[in-house]
């Protein structure tokens, strides 16, 4: 479950302005490396929860001295690097909360090393569910991965809309970056990669990102249709159990799993002839299951508990594709 709201921590320094990285010559040494049993600004780190794929910051659990469970994540950079995905996440995160967006707290920076804090959502992430149910022969059938698909689009409109028309594309949209929590609830964390919509900055891909996301191209400006294509990779891999090649995809998903087919191809088209907005997408899913809304989080607790049974009650379809 999600820990309870608690105030922001107080910024301990400013976020620096947003321009292109200095040479590595001037990128002071590397930060501290954090051990558990330390208490930073008061907060005791009890475990480590850094997985595969993280090399550029450090994440913990820790106990908040107002009380309560928090996830800090330290950078492993010194200095003021504004591609340093901590840095971005503590210039981005925090603003109105949503249900579907793990919220970011505050943050700040300790001998020049940042810092972020987010709240605590136990639960497991959606690639370790892909592996699991892939390991006994099962992947999610249409109606759950259209509920996800909806839940995501809803987090991604908030964050596209957030400030007006100056809104934040989250850029990093994967299945390690959604939490499914114990309560089936659905959270898309990690603003690492944010940035405001338009920007004249094209970050690279971070590692293991760059299968989701459009091939690298220096007019490709941050928009949502950065977004909307990253969720329907992903949601394809929920289908599928698996990322097949893009020459395969096109058929093997219309072939094995029209109905996802219908609203995820068009995700991946060119951006001029994708969804404009995460809205339009989710209309998309609406109109390829009508019944869609009937599908909610306690059908996919039940998928999940059902032992990887493939059926119609168990909302779990045969894996068939490798």
């Amino acid at each position: 479950m999600s820990a309870p709201a608690k105030k922001p921590l107080p910024e301990s320094s400013a976020p620096g302005p947003a321009h292109p990285a200095r040479p590595r010559s001037e990128v002071r040494a590397r930060a501290k490396s954090w051990t558990v049993g330390e208490r930073p600004l008061g907060m005791l780190l009890n475990r480590a929860l850094q997985r595969r794929g993280g090399g550029d910051s450090e994440v913990f659990l820790a106990l908040h001295p107002r009380g309560g469970n928090v996830v800090v994540r330290f950078s492993r950079r010194r200095g003021d690097d504004p591609r340093d995905p901590v840095q971005r996440e503590r210039a981005h995160g925090g603003g109105p909360r949503h249900p579907n967006l793990v919220h970011v707290m505050g943050g700040g920076s300790i001998d020049g090393q940042s810092y972020v804090v987010r709240e605590a959502v136990e639960g497991v992430p959606l690639d370790v569910v892909v592996e699991a149910l892939a390991a006994r022969g099962a992947v999610l059938g249409p109606p759950l991965v259209a509920m996800l698909g909806l839940r995501l689009a809803r987090a991604l409109d908030h964050l596209h809309r957030r400030g007006g028309t100056d809104g934040l594309v989250h850029g990093d949209v994967r299945p390690r970056n959604v939490i499914l929590s114990r309560s089936g609830q659905v959270r898309l964390l990690d603003l690492g990669s944010a940035q405001p919509m338009g920007d004249a900055v094209v970050l690279a891909p971070r590692s293991g990102a760059a299968r989701f996301r459009d091939a690298p191209s220096p007019s490709l400006r941050p928009e949502a249709a950065v977004d909307v294509h990253m969720l329907g990779r992903t949601l394809a891999t929920l289908a599928l159990g698996a990322w097949p090649s893009a020459a395969r995809l096109h058929d093997a998903l219309p072939e094995l799993v029209p109905e996802v087919a219908r609203f995820v191809l068009p995700c991946l088209a060119p951006p001029a002839e994708r969804p404009s907005s995460s809205a339009v997408f989710a209309r998309l899913i609406h109109q390829a299951l009508p019944g869609i809304e009937g599908w909610g989080e306690r059908d996919l607790v039940r998928a999940l508990r059902s032992r990887g049974r493939p059926g119609a009650e168990s909302g779990l379809r045969r894996r068939s594709w490798a």
